[in-house]
């Protein structure tokens, strides 16, 4: 399905707004199902590469983000 063309800025307007409303878990995993999506497409030898580079769950991510953030302020290089 397609939008018109005069219809496609409004729409992309009411995507933006609703990826804004969502919180950071709720973009974490669309991005995971995504990858993983991604990563189906591949070979089996590649494909548990791919899914092994992926692996994580939120919390993990939020805290990796909250030191990247804290050392950023600090000016001190991530490990």
């Amino acid at each position: 399905m397609s939008f018109p063309a005069a219809r496609r800025p409004l729409s992309s307007l009411l995507l933006a707004g609703a990826v804004a409303a969502c919180s950071n878990q709720q973009l974490y995993t669309a991005v995971q199902e995504r990858e993983r999506q991604e990563c189906a497409k591949l070979p089996q030898v590649q494909y548990e590469e791919c899914m092994r580079e992926i692996e994580g769950n939120y919390d993990d991510y939020a805290r990796e983000r909250e030191e990247l953030k804290r050392d950023k302020r600090s000016g001190e290089p991530y490990q």
